[in-house]
Formats: C-alpha cells, sequence, structure tokens
C-alpha cells in the first residue's frame, strides 16, 4: 500500500469530533464520524454518531455500548453536544423541540 494511499485510510478511520467524559466507573466517549454514501454525481457525506463506555474489568479494558440509571444524563449531555456539533457542521441550529416531539 502506497504511502498516500495508507494516510487516506487512516484518516477515514478518525472521527472528525470527539469527547470523553468520566463517569465514575470509566469513559463514556462520544464521537462523530463523516463518511461518503453513493457513487458519482448522487454521492454525498453523512455525519454519524457512536457513543461508548471503556471501563477496566480487572486488568483488561472492555468496551460497552449499556449504560446504568444514574449515566444516562451523561449519555443525554454528550449526544447533546454532539448534535450541536453536528447543527455547526451544517450551517444550522435545530432546537431539540423540533427534532423530539413528546406524545400527547
Amino acid at each position: 500500500m502506497a504511502a498516500s494511499q495508507k494516510s487516506m485510510t487512516e484518516e477515514k478511520s478518525k472521527p472528525i469530533w470527539s469527547k470523553r467524559y468520566w463517569t465514575g466507573s470509566g469513559n463514556l466517549e462520544v464521537a462523530v464520524w463523516k463518511r461518503e454514501i453513493g457513487t458519482g454525481p448522487s454521492s454525498r457525506e453523512v455525519l454519524n454518531t457512536t457513543i461508548k463506555k471503556t471501563y477496566k474489568d480487572g486488568d483488561r479494558y472492555k468496551a460497552s455500548s449499556s449504560f446504568r440509571p444514574e449515566e444516562i444524563g451523561l449519555v443525554i449531555l454528550a449526544l447533546q453536544q454532539a448534535f450541536a456539533y453536528i447543527s455547526s457542521q451544517q450551517g444550522q441550529t435545530l432546537p431539540m423541540e423540533d427534532v423530539v416531539q413528546e406524545e400527547s
């Protein structure tokens, strides 16, 4: 693999934005990823978000997508900050009320 191809592959595998938070029992990380979908003139870039918790179990580090009730507030904060970043990148700000509508 050529050096330029390798650096492009490595660059694609990194999030364009991420933030970590300490939960008291591990780290919570939220990340925003950019990827291109489609080919040719119909291709477009999309942003995706991932969230995970890493913690130490004995001598090994593990990752989880499950959260304890006391971590949910931090999960919400992390996702709101990811949402704010995505909105700023897309040149728009959307109030949460427009995104999530409660049922009456």
